[in-house]
């Protein structure tokens, strides 16, 4: 059901020192990177945020494999009224976003 251009998971990183800085590399291959996370005293997150990243596509995939499920259960009495609703619209939105970068 995903219909989104970017390369699929699994992704990886993996921490190089360059110019006396770790930097955190992202892709979808190990010889090959997307992007890069540097850390250092301004970035004490880097590693997170490396690691967010690279898990992306799979959360994608897996948002994309959720919606049916949601949509299903948009109007089951079981639930508070409209509160899947809210979730079908979040998720839709970003789905969108990762797909067509909208913030919807």
């Amino acid at each position: 059901m995903n219909n989104s251009a970017h390369t699929p998971g699994p992704w990886f990183t993996s921490l190089h020192e360059h110019l006396g800085l770790g930097e955190w590399i992202i892709g979808p291959g190990k010889c090959s990177h997307v992007g890069t996370v540097t850390t250092g005293f301004d970035r004490p997150y880097a590693e997170a945020d490396a690691r967010l990243i690279a898990a992306a596509p799979e959360m994608l995939d897996m948002l994309y494999t959720l919606l049916p499920y949601l949509e299903m259960a948009e109007h089951d009495e079981c639930y508070k009224p409209g509160k899947v609703a809210d979730v079908v619209r979040s998720v839709r939105a970003l789905i969108s976003k990762a797909d067509s970068g909208a913030d919807d």
